[in-house]
């Protein structure tokens, strides 16, 4: 028996070619699993997504393996791909156990097995010390469930893009203790040559089901035949797949808001815009056979180059199928339940899906054949039989699970549909990206709450639902938000407003609280300059540039802005912006173009720096400082911020307009107005209120009342309401 080196890296012999290199979430795969095996885990599912590289793990695991190794799966298919795999890795003392394989060699250190043989045949003459699955969501069959028994001391590592299985057998307990996710949709669709976001579309033409039996977790084969052999569906099929399958998408820059409210360029789909191109070669999914072959006829009537296999299909005919689909003398195999796994056929681009189905392992598993990258061509999923409405986008995340049936995880984005083309887009999109229809505006409406958590809600505590306001008003204060944020949140969570003291104490604290003002008038502030800067790119694209060149509005007034002296000088976005965030998000460049000089870069971080302790009034005098800086020279620029940071230091003009001395002289007053600081209390008015707040040191002048403990953050509150509210160190649930 020939020894192979297990985890630690090395090659097989001196001759073998070097091993593929591995992705980043391929080795980090690799680390993880080494780390499990060596704690004592022994029975490891790896979820991947379709196209993510499972057999280049497998690959990599029996390369690198010291003891006898057995790899087992249920498709012809995956046996081959496994065996070319093995050998494009110089590993090639491996034997085969399908059938009346040649290739069959019980001495053999690794051994690729079929399970229908595999469990028709006596014990191994090697016992395998690591059994490797694919397609592991099947091993919960009686097959499956006799290897884990047979073989109890090897360690098994299933490989699964959907573990889940319809009849609703858990893939835990006695076959598999750990469940680790390799790769995400998310992460690989951020890499264009990984994987590929499919267009999806859906027809306003819906089979109706309701008379059709569901059996064994699904709906009832011949049933559903029937009813989508429906003359009417099989045309709108075949129909829609004539009228999208040539159409390549063009893609422009556009402008959008991101997730952080930033306006961005990016390439994206031009509506209304494409190119006609070459038919995208097709997998049709069907109900049964009937229904397959009825379809591949109407294929075939339209002009298409189609055949129809199904599991009677002798096998050397569909390797023949597969290679013409390859070489493009097909463009579409009508199927049912064929195609589902075990497909490396990058060229496959479309999938026309005429199977209603319940199961979500086969709607992710037909779909995900088309998103491995083939040049530049977009995959194209066209939904007839309503999946996506059942089980949302097929490429979307999953939170799986070894014990119940997968969900969806929280916060995931629902894609809406357009009513003119049937596209699925993004939910914020106001023009469809495909035929560039507008979608009716929404008024916004309140959470449906399940009639379980409106019942369970409703007998939370009055202290709970305290705890929960609270949260949202510490929230809305540390970010800008106005009073309101906290009792939306109240009213979204409970469905039911929260009690008016509460809304109202949260208000007169907004009107007392200097800093939490400042922060909303930014957050404001930075809203209206982005709209403007929307306007201004809208008028560029639309060739409008009279307002911009002449820095006229359009009802004739200057698009000026008045200086401390009383004239007027242009506005640029940077001297807004750094007024209002911690840095110009769209430039560090003045409105003639030329880079700022890095002298007035670092004033404005000062600026920056000391804004937390300054007032109103501080604001409009620094304003008023950097808008005369900004017409002159960089030269005069630069030598007027050094002098002006200077004097903005020394001194300083009060809220109500008098002048402070310098910070020496602050500290020597402070220290005179109390001996011992440390043990003095100072009662100070907030402005513009009569709430007293109680300062420890009387040289602290930059107290903020937040910073205060629970029950004198809230001065205007009740006393009951603030006995209730949640400790600081809680996390905000939202």
């Amino acid at each position: 028996m020939t020894s192979l080196p297990l985890f630690p890296t090395g090659p097989l012999s001196a001759d073998a070619p070097p091993k593929k290199e591995l992705r980043p979430y391929q080795d980090l795969a690799i680390r993880k699993l080494m780390v499990l095996v060596s704690g004592g885990t022994k029975r490891i599912l790896l979820v991947a997504p379709c196209a993510s590289g499972k057999m280049v793990l497998v690959s990599y695991i029996i390369r690198t393996a010291t003891v006898p190794v057995l790899f087992v799966c249920h498709l012809r298919e995956l046996v081959e791909q496994c065996v070319n795999e093995l050998a494009a890795q110089g590993v090639h003392n491996v034997g085969v156990i399908r059938g009346d394989d040649d290739r069959y060699d019980p001495g053999a250190s690794v051994q690729v097995a079929s399970i229908q043989t595999l469990s028709r045949r006596p014990p191994l003459a090697v016992t395998p010390g690591i059994i490797l699955i694919d397609e592991c969501h099947h091993a919960g069959s009686d097959s499956y469930i006799r290897l884990f028994r047979q073989y109890p001391d090897a360690i098994f590592i299933g490989f699964s893009a959907s573990p889940s299985r319809l009849d609703g057998k858990p893939l835990g307990g006695e076959l598999f203790q750990h469940l680790e996710v390799v790769a995400t949709y998310f992460e690989l669709l951020k890499r264009p040559d990984w994987l590929v976001a499919p267009d999806i579309f859906s027809s306003p033409l819906k089979p109706d089901l309701s008379e059709v039996e569901t059996l064994g977790g699904d709906f009832q084969e011949d049933q559903l035949g029937i009813v989508m052999s429906a003359q009417p569906l099989v045309g709108d099929a075949v129909g829609h797949w004539l009228k999208l399958a040539h159409k390549h998408p063009v893609l422009g820059p556009v402008r959008h808001v991101n997730a952080r409210g930033r306006m961005v360029t990016t390439l994206e789909r031009l509506p209304n815009q494409s190119t006609d191109g070459e038919r995208r070669r097709t997998f049709a999914f069907c109900s049964n056979i009937h229904h397959s072959m009825v379809v591949a006829e109407a294929f075939e009537r339209a002009g298409a180059r189609v055949a129809h296999l199904d599991g009677k299909t002798p096998s050397d005919q569909r390797k023949a199928m597969l290679a013409d689909m390859r070489s493009g003398k097909l463009e579409v195999i009508c199927n049912c339940n064929i195609l589902l796994e075990g497909v490396d056929l990058p060229s496959l681009k479309c999938v026309v899906h005429c199977r209603p189905t319940q199961s979500l392992v086969l709607w992710m598993q037909s779909t995900a054949r088309a998103f491995r990258p083939y040049g530049d061509i977009t995959p194209l999923i066209l939904d007839h039989a309503g999946n996506f409405d059942r089980h949302y986008a097929p490429h979307e995340d999953r939170q799986w699970s070894l014990v119940h049936k997968p969900i969806r995880k929280p916060g995931a984005i629902t894609l809406k549909l357009c009513r003119n083309c049937y596209a699925y887009v993004q939910p914020h999109k106001i023009l469809c990206p495909y035929c560039g229809s507008e979608f009716p505006k929404q008024e916004p409406k309140t959470p449906q709450q399940t009639e379980e958590e409106l019942v369970r809600r409703s007998a939370d505590p009055m202290d709970t639902r305290r705890s929960l306001f609270t949260k949202m008003a510490l929230l809305a204060r540390s970010r800008g938000y106005k009073p309101g944020f906290a009792s939306a949140r109240f009213l979204e969570h409970y469905g039911t407003w929260p009690p008016r003291d509460w809304s109202e104490g949260l208000k007169a604290l907004f009107a007392s609280d200097e800093k939490w003002q400042a922060l909303n008038a930014r957050r404001e502030e930075r809203k209206k300059l982005e709209a403007e800067e929307e306007r201004e790119w809208n008028k560029l694209e639309s060739g409008d540039t009279s307002e911009i060149a002449t820095g006229q509005e359009s009802d004739g007034t200057s698009k000026l802005s008045q200086c401390s002296d009383g004239t007027s000088e242009p506005v640029t976005h940077c001297e807004h912006d750094r007024l209002l965030t911690d840095s110009c998000h769209f430039c560090y460049r003045e409105s003639d173009g030329t880079s700022e000089p890095s002298a007035t870069k670092n004033h404005h971080q000062e600026q920056r720096t000391a804004y937390n302790g300054t007032t109103s009034s501080e604001l409009e005098y620094r304003a008023a400082s950097d808008r005369t800086t900004l017409g002159t020279t960089p030269e005069q620029r630069a030598a007027a911020n050094c002098t002006t940071t200077t004097t903005q230091t020394e001194q300083r003009t009060a809220p109500n307009g008098t002048t402070t001395t310098t910070p020496e002289q602050r500290t020597a007053s402070d220290r005179a107005t109390s001996t011992s600081p440390m043990q003095t209390s100072e009662q100070r008015t907030a402005p513009n209120s009569t709430t007293t707040v109680t300062y420890n040191d009387a040289s602290d002048r930059s107290v903020d009342p937040w910073d205060l403990p629970v029950d004198q953050r809230f001065p205007l509150l009740t006393t009951e309401f603030i006995s209730l509210a949640p400790d600081e160190s809680d996390d905000i649930p939202f």
